[in-house]
């Protein structure tokens, strides 16, 4: 690893641990570069604010859901087991970063944010992972009726979201609560699925159907 990386590196990890400790507004750049031994200078040459080392968490966090996702969706078509893995994988990785996570939720859960997962900022990440639901979608051996087909891979980004808000609050131990709720909430979304295609089904499922495209918005990108 060349000395830049190193230094970089450095910077990442001893901002990660401030911010967790102290807060999102607490920890200066001042205090991060002196913190990692960096020069207040070169630490700006790395990373021209202290949302970029948030932006920096977002990318390597989605970058190891990624990698450690490998070919499963090229081998398991249950859409069961691909929406269960992918959510909960998701959140085994974000298992060490919770302390963060919690210490960035005050700032990101404001909509005018930056660094709010709904920002046009966070636009290329999240498409980048809204896909990865179009790819769970596409790839299943379950057929989708055609009223959810276009929503539904924003739908499933929306489930991974309130996860994701439903972890920040679980003091349940190693989040056990959670991955819990991911068990039977994966299971219920199935299986309701698999209800709408029943023809006496057809009222209830246009009103859900109405409501998902009236509220949940199409990401353009």
């Amino acid at each position: 690893m060349k000395k830049s990386e190193i230094t970089k590196e450095i910077l990442f990890e001893t901002a990660s641990k401030m911010i967790a400790e102290l807060g999102f507004e607490k920890a200066t750049m001042r205090a991060i570069a002196k913190e990692a031994g960096v020069a207040s200078g070169a630490a700006y040459y790395y990373f021209k604010s202290k949302e970029e080392f948030v932006y920096e968490y977002y990318k390597r966090s989605h970058e190891e859901h990624i990698k450690e996702l490998g070919d499963f969706l090229n081998k398991e078509k249950s859409l069961e087991k691909r929406i269960h893995r992918v959510v909960t994988l998701k959140m085994q990785l974000a298992q060490p970063y919770k302390k963060m996570a919690r210490a960035l939720y005050r700032i990101a859960a404001n909509p005018d944010s930056p660094l709010s997962p709904f920002s046009e900022e966070s636009k290329k990440l999240r498409l980048e992972s809204l896909a990865i639901f179009k790819e769970v979608v596409a790839g299943s051996n379950e057929k989708i009726h055609d009223d959810f087909k276009d929503i539904f891979p924003e739908f499933l980004w929306y489930f991974q979201m309130g996860i994701i808000l439903f972890w920040i609050y679980d003091k349940s131990e190693e989040a056990n609560k959670t991955f819990k709720f991911i068990d039977s909430s994966t299971s219920l979304i199935v299986s309701l699925n698999k209800a709408f295609m029943n023809p006496l089904a057809k009222p209830f499922r246009k009103s859900i159907a109405n409501l998902m495209q009236d509220f949940i918005p199409k990401e353009q990108a």
